[in-house]
C-alpha cells in the first residue's frame, strides 16, 4: 500500500545482482550433478548454505537428486580460496579486546587469462567471521567485473587491462559500520618477474549510488534511526604479490566520501589501509599476519563536532590455499 523507498530499490535491485550473481558461480563450483551418495549430500548442503534460494529451486526442480551433465561454464579458468583461521588484537577507542578470527576470501576467474567476456566472468569475494565480543560478521566484500578491455598484447610481460565492476560492501567494526553498493573503474595491470612469479596492482575509482553509514549509537529523533544515507565515491589502490600461483605479500588503501541525502550528518569521510602475509609451509599450508587499520570522519551542520573514530588490528593466523592464480595461459 506504500510506494518502495529509494534505498529499498537500490538496495535490493544492485544489490540482490551482485549477491546473488557471486552465490550462484560459487556455489555451482561445489555441485556435481553426476555424483552420488554421500559425497552429493555435503555437495548439496555446502552449495545451499552459499545459495540457499538456489537450493530451494534445485528441491522444487527435483535437481537435488537427478543425474544430469554439469554446465559448460562450472569451473572457471581460474579459481583459488583461502582460509585464515587465528587470532586478531582489536584497539579502538573503546579498548583493546581480543577475538578469534575466520576470514575466507575466493578469486573466480582470472582476468588476465580471458575471463572478461560476460558479466562476473571474474570476481573477488571476501568474507571475516570474529567472535566473541562484537559483530560476528565484521566484513564482507563481492567485486565483479562487468566489462573488462586488453589494452596490452597478451604475451607482454607489463599488461594492462580496464576494467568496470560492480560491487556489494559491508563493514562494521568500531570506526565504521557501513553497507553499500558500488560500481568501479580500474585498471588491472600485471608484472612479470620471473617463472611463477608475478605482482597485480589495482587502481581505480569508485561510486556509491546509496550507502548507509551509522553515525549515531541511538535512534535519532528525525530519522528513527541510527544510520544515515549518502551519496559520493572514492579511490582504491593495491597492489599483491604471487609465487607458485599464491599471494605471499598484500597491500592496500582505500577511501570514500559521501555526501548525506538523509539523516543527522552532513558528510562522512571514510579510510582503509590492509597489509597482509602469507608464507607457505607444506602444501597447502601457511602461516600469515597482517595489520589493517580503518577510519571515520563524521561532520555535521551547526556546531557539533565529532572527533575522527578509528581502529586497528593485528592479525595472525594460520592459511589455507587452494587453486591457483595466474598460472593459466590466455584464451585465444
Amino acid at each position: 500500500n506504500t510506494q518502495p523507498a529509494w534505498n529499498d530499490l537500490v538496495n535490493t535491485t544492485l544489490g540482490g545482482m551482485t549477491r546473488g550473481e557471486v552465490s550462484h558461480r560459487l556455489a555451482a563450483v561445489i555441485l556435481d550433478n553426476t555424483a552420488g551418495g554421500s559425497e552429493r549430500f555435503w555437495r548439496e548442503l555446502a552449495a545451499a548454505v552459499i545459495n540457499p534460494v538456489g537450493a530451494l529451486t534445485r528441491l522444487v526442480d527435483g535437481d537435488m537428486a537427478r543425474d544430469s551433465p554439469n554446465p559448460e561454464e562450472r569451473f572457471p579458468d581460474g579459481f583459488d580460496v583461502s582460509v585464515d583461521a587465528g587470532y586478531r588484537r582489536v584497539q579502538a577507542e573503546t579498548g583493546e579486546r581480543s577475538q578469534a578470527l575466520l576470514s575466507f576470501s575466493a578469486r573466480y576467474g582470472d582476468p588476465f587469462a580471458g575471463d572478461i567476456r560476460k558479466p562476473f566472468d571474474s570476481f573477488w569475494a571476501g568474507l571475516d567471521l570474529t567472535f566473541p565480543n562484537g559483530p560476528a560478521i565484521s566484513r564482507l566484500e563481492e567485486r565483479g567485473v562487468l566489462k573488462g578491455w586488453e589494452l596490452t598484447e597478451r604475451t607482454d610481460s607489463a599488461r594492462h587491462i580496464l576494467g568496470v565492476s560492480q560491487e556489494y560492501e559491508y563493514i562494521n567494526n568500531a570506526s565504521q559500520v557501513f553497507g553499500a553498493q558500488m560500481f568501479g573503474a580500474a585498471m588491472l595491470s600485471r608484472y612479470a618477474i620471473r617463472d611463477s612469479v608475478f605482482a597485480v596492482t589495482d587502481l581505480g575509482i569508485v561510486a556509491t549510488p546509496l550507502a548507509g553509514i551509522q553515525t549515531t549509537n541511538f535512534a535519532s529523533p528525525q530519522t528513527g534511526r541510527n544510520y544515515d544515507y549518502g551519496v559520493g565515491g572514492g579511490v582504491r589502490a593495491a597492489a599483491r604479490l604471487f609465487a607458485g600461483g599464491q599471494e605471499v605479500l598484500s597491500v592496500g588503501y582505500g577511501a570514500v566520501w559521501e555526501h548525506t541525502v538523509n539523516g543527522v550528518s552532513n558528510n562522512n569521510a571514510l579510510q582503509f589501509f590492509r597489509a597482509n602475509g602469507r608464507f607457505p609451509i607444506v602444501g597447502p599450508l601457511g602461516v600469515g599476519g597482517g595489520w589493517w587499520w580503518y577510519s571515520r570522519l563524521t561532520s555535521y551542520t551547526g556546531s557539533f563536532v565529532e572527533a575522527r573514530k578509528t581502529q586497528s588490528e593485528w592479525r595472525a593466523f594460520l592459511t589455507l590455499s587452494f587453486g591457483r592464480t595466474g598460472l593459466r595461459k590466455p584464451k585465444v
